[in-house]
């Protein structure tokens, strides 16, 4: 759109593990996403950016995030280091966290965590070089992630396992 409208997008289908804990603040999370499930504002776009100009879905049908790497300030979850895979490229990247919250269980509902994240990165360092001219090459993702803990495994001692649900987050 020549730079003048944006062009907004969303996956469908991801899934994921997270693992935390919050005595020591550590822990670790991947989570992959099924680029096939992507949808976009505009039809033409859509098409596109599945296209082997951009996620190649045919080729690279899966997007993968791990990171081992939790960086707090204080108290507060600051950001989460990892590794971004895409288009068969992997780059170090940093999601910097805007809001995190942690509800403990309420009756029969489990633990939830909740979480904000973005990061910019450039669409050329993983090969998603065309349309230079008219599409910027820097890319803002937005995470919101939700993570549910199974009551069996929460003991006050114990690391907490975590999975990613993209469908809640997108209800949100």
């Amino acid at each position: 759109m020549l730079g003048f409208i944006p062009i907004r997008g969303h996956f469908k289908h991801t899934t994921g593990v997270l693992n935390f804990d919050s005595s020591s603040q550590t822990g670790n999370i991947e989570v992959m996403v099924d680029t096939t499930s992507l949808t976009a504002n505009s039809a033409r776009a859509e098409v596109a950016a599945r296209g082997p100009s951009f996620f190649n879905v045919e080729k690279y049908p899966r997007m993968d995030f791990k990171s081992s790497r939790f960086v707090f300030d204080g108290n507060r979850l600051h950001s989460i280091e990892g590794m971004l895979t895409l288009t068969g490229a992997a780059q170090a990247v940093t999601l910097v966290v805007n809001h995190a919250a942690c509800k403990a269980a309420v009756q029969h509902e489990p633990p939830v965590c909740r979480a904000e994240a973005a990061l910019t990165v450039k669409r050329s360092a993983f090969g998603m070089k065309a349309w230079a001219h008219s599409v910027g090459d820097d890319v803002t993702i937005r995470i919101a992630l939700v993570a549910y803990a199974d009551a069996e495994e929460i003991k006050p001692t114990s690391l907490v396992t975590l999975p990613v649900d993209s469908a809640e987050a997108a209800k949100r």
